[in-house]
This record gives structure tokens, C-alpha cells and sequence, in this order.
């Protein structure tokens, strides 16, 4: 939990910065963590304080998240902010679109996968296969009673994929691109379009293991925030997403 002379001091920093950047993972950090993807809808408060905040001169805003690009955009649903999503590899704001050159390649082979994957679990209630065109993710949040057998199917179908790599996070199991490539450096891209200096502020928060990964890749100066997260490399921990909307709350005044 941030201290109240942490918060104040972020707040002072944010305000006389020459130029601010926020950058935010959206489930588990503006939205709770939920029983299935479709449930995670951004509360009116957040997409207010997002609205006030991105409407702020000199003040650069962007979700990053590892949801498909256009499915992150219709769930925030905000104008003149920035958009990364699966992971990295798609990117769009203000006169800006980028995909990375190899998402092709991790798109046709997520098909394959996909299509094994469904045939060897399909037997097994709960578990979700997502296709997000560029990765796949295995859901098993509503079947943890079988998660050795989810593990075991998953690790023989991601042994055949060549341009996919396997990572994990909260109930999840994902396949995707086999490149050193993520959020952080996705954030980069968008600092250099946005003509970054050091000194500019840069507050990031996030919750899961490719926030994890981003954090210490961002200059040392950045504020970085890991939500509910008991070991972290981020300079700040915050226990909850309310504690998270009450600092942003702070940072649109």
C-alpha cells in the first residue's frame, strides 16, 4: 500500500513534469480479475478519471494490454490515446499504427495450435481456449481441478510450434511470438514517437507476469506499479485496483 507521503510526492512530480506518460494493463489492474474475458468491463469511475487524465496538455495515454488490439479498444473506447495490444505486437494512437513484422508468422501457427488444443480438451468442462489471432491463451480459472491434465496437452501441442513460445500467468496458459519482444518494448516505440526526454514522467502499473517482465526494461526514472503482486521488481506495490483508481483519481486534479 502506498504511504501517504509516497502518493503526494508522485503527485508533485507528475504535476511539474514537462511531459507525463501513463501507461496501464487493463485486466486485473483497471478491471478486476474475473471468471471469463468477456466479464471484464472497465468501471465508469476509471474510464473517467482515463478521460480527464488523456485530455491533459502535454500528457500521453495509453492501455497496454494482452488482449487483441481491437478488442481493447472497443472495451476502453476512448479517442487520442494510444493502444497496445497481444502483447507487444500491435500498436495504434494518435497518427500511429505499427505491427510487428514477424505477427504473421505466430498467427498462422496460433491456428494450428488452436485447432489441436480444442480436439484434446474439448472434454474437459470449463476450460477456454482463446484465439487472439497472434497468441492463444488456455483458461482454466474454472477448471483447476484438472490443471495437471490441462498442462499436460498444453505442453505437447506448444513442443510443435516453432515461432511460438509458451508463458503463464493468473489461471492462464499462453502461447506466443518466439521473439525477446513485449509490452516494454511496445512503450518504447510510443516514448520515441512521443519525443520522450529524460526527466519526463512515466507512471506504469500492471499485474501480471508480462508487466513483470516490463518493468525493470523502462528507464530507471519510471514510476512502476505492481498491482496484488507479493514479489515484484516495480518500485511500488498497491494491494488493489481501488487503491490504483484513488492514485489516478489524484494525477487528474
Amino acid at each position: 500500500m502506498l504511504k501517504t507521503r509516497q502518493r503526494k510526492k508522485i503527485a508533485e512530480n507528475w504535476r511539474s513534469a514537462r511531459k507525463r506518460f501513463l501507461f496501464l494493463d487493463y485486466d486485473g489492474t483497471l478491471t478486476p480479475i474475473v471468471s471469463t474475458p468477456d466479464k471484464a468491463v472497465l468501471p465508469k469511475e476509471n474510464r473517467e478519471i482515463l478521460e480527464e487524465i488523456a485530455g491533459k496538455k502535454d500528457t500521453v495515454t495509453s492501455i497496454v494490454s494482452g488482449r487483441m488490439l481491437e478488442e481493447i479498444k472497443r472495451l476502453v473506447s476512448l479517442e487520442n490515446i494510444y493502444y497496445v495490444g497481444d502483447h507487444g505486437l500491435n500498436i495504434t494512437g494518435p497518427s500511429f499504427n505499427w505491427t510487428h513484422p514477424k505477427a504473421s508468422e505466430a498467427a498462422e501457427e496460433v491456428r494450428g495450435a488452436e485447432k489441436r488444443l480444442t480436439e484434446k480438451l474439448a472434454h474437459i468442462e470449463g476450460v477456454l481456449i482463446e484465439d487472439k489471432k497472434t497468441s492463444l491463451v488456455v483458461h482454466y480459472r474454472n477448471a483447476a481441478d484438472k490443471e495437471n491434465q490441462i498442462r499436460q496437452v498444453f505442453e505437447e501441442v506448444a513442443c510443435q510450434a516453432v515461432n511460438l513460445k509458451k508463458q503463464e500467468n493468473k489461471k492462464t496458459l499462453e502461447l506466443v511470438l518466439a521473439e525477446d519482444w513485449g509490452k516494454a518494448e511496445a512503450m518504447k516505440k510510443i516514448l520515441e514517437k512521443e519525443n520522450y526526454l529524460d526527466g519526463d514522467f512515466i507512471l506504469y502499473a500492471g499485474d501480471d507476469n508480462t508487466d513483470e517482465k516490463a518493468f525493470p526494461k523502462l528507464p530507471e526514472e519510471a514510476h512502476t506499479f505492481a498491482i496484488n503482486r507479493p514479489q515484484t521488481s516495480a518500485k511500488y506495490m498497491i494491494d488493489t485496483i481501488e487503491e490504483l483508481r484513488d492514485l489516478l483519481g489524484k494525477l487528474s486534479e
